[in-house]
């Protein structure tokens, strides 16, 4: 009888260390998920980019602009152009065009405002990446 009483006792304190390291266990990881979520939340907030400007410094600056025009099936333009700005005025504008092979065409489903629906033949267009040294 002793015997059982102390099994009793035995199982009942260990079942309550059992229970409070599982309660301490869940709010570890609950503080741990917390902290890598405030973390990705602190990442992912859009931040101003310092090298994006919404004005161009004319006191000594050359400001460039690249785009890329469809001029027929087979072959597309790709225009550069740079102003270049001393001293509050604009010195020069450089002018490039150069042709260039159109690239494939590809099958896109496209809509309109009443929701009608239907495959229409889109040109690709060039991707542009700038290095600035």
């Amino acid at each position: 009888m002793i015997s059982a009483a102390a099994d009793y006792l035995y199982a009942v304190q260990t079942n309550q260390h059992t229970k409070k390291f599982r309660s301490g266990r869940i709010a570890l990881v609950l503080f741990i998920l917390g902290v890598v979520i405030l973390i990705v939340l602190g990442l992912t907030h859009s931040t101003p980019k310092e090298d994006l400007t919404q004005s161009v410094d004319t006191n000594g600056s050359i400001e460039s602009s690249v785009s890329v025009q469809h001029a027929d099936s087979t072959h597309d333009v790709i225009l550069t152009s740079h102003k270049i700005w001393v001293k509050g005025n604009e010195y020069r504008t450089v002018i490039h065009t150069d042709t260039i092979p159109a690239l494939d065409s590809s099958l896109e489903e496209a809509g309109n405002d009443n929701g009608d629906t239907r495959l229409v033949n889109i040109k690709k267009d060039y991707q542009i990446f700038i290095t600035v040294k």
